[in-house]
């Protein structure tokens, strides 16, 4: 039986399921934290002090993703945000994304003032999951992020785009009269 072409928009051959307007951001976090090489999810893991004796990358992302769902754990993990971090993952709140494209996301950091670095260091930690087209030569961030950013998305993980907001200013300026 021949199969019905899809009614979603063209993503470069990607499974149209895990991007459905009505999929789960967390389900789809995981899915591509759990495309990582293996090392650099032990990477992010221990940036994040989890220790593991998970054997396969879609048992630690599963793991990573559950910590960041925790509550007392992404608070653990707020606190060591810069305030171009909370401002960069705040932007996915603000505007109500589940995901940014890469390059849109780099332009806004540096309109900012904030620079790539931001990014990629979200990504390190594993606070932001890079989607790839699947016939990218490489799933590792680090070459992905040094090449085009044409077709790459970025999901943040949806517990961390509320809470990465800046708080105001302690002393506010005075007013001049």
């Amino acid at each position: 039986m021949a199969s019905t072409p899809s009614s979603s928009t063209d993503r470069g051959g990607r499974p149209s399921e895990l991007f459905d307007a009505a999929a789960d951001p967390r389900f789809v976090f995981r899915t591509l934290l759990a495309r990582l090489p293996f090392p650099t999810l032990r990477s992010i893991a221990a940036t994040r002090g989890h220790e593991s004796e998970a054997m396969r990358s879609s048992t630690l992302a599963a793991e990573l993703t559950d910590m960041l769902d925790d509550p007392i754990s992404s608070v653990a993990v707020r606190k060591e945000l810069t305030d171009a971090d909370r401002l960069t993952l705040g932007l996915f709140g603000l505007t109500e994304s589940r995901s940014w494209p890469l390059a849109g996301l780099r332009h806004a950091t540096t309109a900012l003032g904030l620079g790539d670095d931001v990014v990629a260091g979200l990504v390190r930690r594993g606070l932001l999951v890079l989607e790839t087209p699947l016939e990218a030569a490489s799933a590792d961030p680090t070459s992905i992020l040094a090449e085009s950013d044409g077709l790459v998305e970025v999901w943040p993980h949806p517990a961390m785009i509320h809470g990465g907001r800046l708080a105001p200013a302690a002393d506010p300026p005075l007013a001049t009269a």
